[in-house]
């Protein structure tokens, strides 16, 4: 695979940040008024290094985000399963998973929501049934909720 230039590393890496050619170009260090720019973006994203280089760094950045998540997960599990925890901080770090998985809502959040008005009432009974519910509960609950939604994963090991 080619080497890219460092004016060419830096358009991938704005490239990934604004997805507009112009922009990454003028911020990667080309010059030109604005149609000169376009220019150059343009045939930059008809490089095949490039395009390797911009599709490398998405893989990536999804790659870190998700392991984001997952350790933010473990993390808040680690700290529902912690006894000497107070059950306040249990009881928010098990909603905190709920809301990573999708499966409770905010009012704030709910114009963002699809399905019906029924739909979303129905998940916020079930909310206020979770908090309600004992911790050892709750959990079987939501990883049922999990399976229902997903199927069996597969355990995870670590990288």
């Amino acid at each position: 695979m080619p080497v890219l230039t460092r004016k060419q590393e830096l358009f991938v890496e704005h490239y990934n940040i604004t997805g507009n050619g112009t922009e990454s170009a003028r911020e990667a260090g080309y010059k030109g008024n604005n149609h000169t720019l376009h220019v150059v973006g343009y045939e930059n994203l008809r490089k095949p290094a490039i395009i390797d280089g911009i599709e490398a760094l998405q893989r990536l950045r999804e790659v870190r985000s998700n392991r984001s998540q997952q350790d933010m997960e473990v993390f808040l599990w680690d700290l529902i399963d912690n006894e000497s925890e107070a059950s306040r901080d249990r009881l928010t770090a098990a909603q905190q998973v709920q809301r990573l998985n999708g499966w409770i809502v905010d009012r704030s959040e709910s114009k963002h929501v699809s399905g019906s008005p029924d739909e979303w009432v129905a998940a916020q009974a079930k909310a206020e049934l979770y908090k309600r519910m004992p911790l050892e509960q709750l959990r079987a609950e939501i990883q049922k909720e999990r399976l229902a939604l997903t199927g069996p994963q597969e355990p995870r090991t670590e990288e």
